[in-house]
């Protein structure tokens, strides 16, 4: 038939398969213009727009279902409470695709620092940070798996979630970053900053050690709180071991 193509010809046009043509036609959304004696199924131009729109709503995974609801007895009105819901859900996506961008230039910007600077103390400038405030322990206490448990179920921790560890002689503040009324405010100034690979917490005792030494040899008069920074994401490099961040503003 003049002006029609087959279903080869219109996988290819729309760059899928003719198995998903076949499942479109079992499936009673996308029935061909005309069946050949031949038993070649042909299409014509409506059936190419139909398999656009189908192809449109996939994408937006509208189930094959709802497209047959839709294209049965869908107004217009139907038409645009689902692209509504769906508009939502790709900002939802966008927005989380953002996120993760962040993290992955936050890792990839951490891995050339490591290089040069893990286990070497240094001086670095630090833009202010509020903090909200999540738990409070003793300052010798160590933070265990239960605890983390427990702190995800009560504030919704994520695996990008950043942990702040603060010590003052007396307690160790857990906080997350905020951007409403601060509990902490982590000020905007120079810190001695030391990037440390650990696999005990020991480790971290001693380097903890090691930071304020060095402060004392160089005569810097540090300030306020010692900040310890737990990114499980900028461990992804190793194994067995978590780096962490340690800080002091001086």
């Amino acid at each position: 038939m003049n002006g029609y193509i087959t279903i080869g010809q219109l996988a290819d046009m729309m760059k899928i398969s003719t198995h998903q043509i076949r499942y479109f036609e079992e499936k009673d959304v996308l029935l061909p213009a005309h069946i050949g004696n031949n038993g070649y199924r042909m299409y014509g131009l409506d059936e190419v727009f139909i398999l656009m729109h189908i192809l449109f709503l996939r994408e937006l995974d509208v189930s094959v279902q709802d497209i047959h609801t839709l294209r049965g007895s869908g107004t217009k009105s139907d038409y645009i409470k689902v692209l509504k819901t769906k508009l939502e859900d790709v900002k939802t996506r966008i927005k989380k695709l953002d996120e993760l961008k962040t993290n992955i230039e936050s890792i990839l910007l951490f891995a050339e620092e490591v290089d040069e600077q893990t286990d070497e103390i240094i001086l670095k400038n630090f833009d202010e940070t509020l903090l909200k405030e999540i738990a409070r322990y003793d300052c010798d206490y160590n933070l265990t798996a239960k605890d983390l448990l427990d702190l995800s179920e009560e504030h919704h921790l994520s695996e990008e979630t950043v942990i702040y560890q603060l010590y003052d002689t007396q307690h160790c503040y857990i906080c997350l970053e905020t951007d409403r009324t601060p509990d902490h405010i982590l000020k905007k100034g120079q810190y001695l900053y030391f990037n440390v690979l650990v696999n005990n917490e020991k480790i971290v005792d001693q380097k903890i050690k090691e930071l304020y030494e060095y402060a004392i040899r160089h005569e810097y008069s540090p300030q306020g709180k010692l900040i310890v920074i737990q990114d499980s994401h900028l461990s992804i490099f190793e194994n067995d071991a978590l780096y962490i961040r340690i800080q002091l503003l001086i």
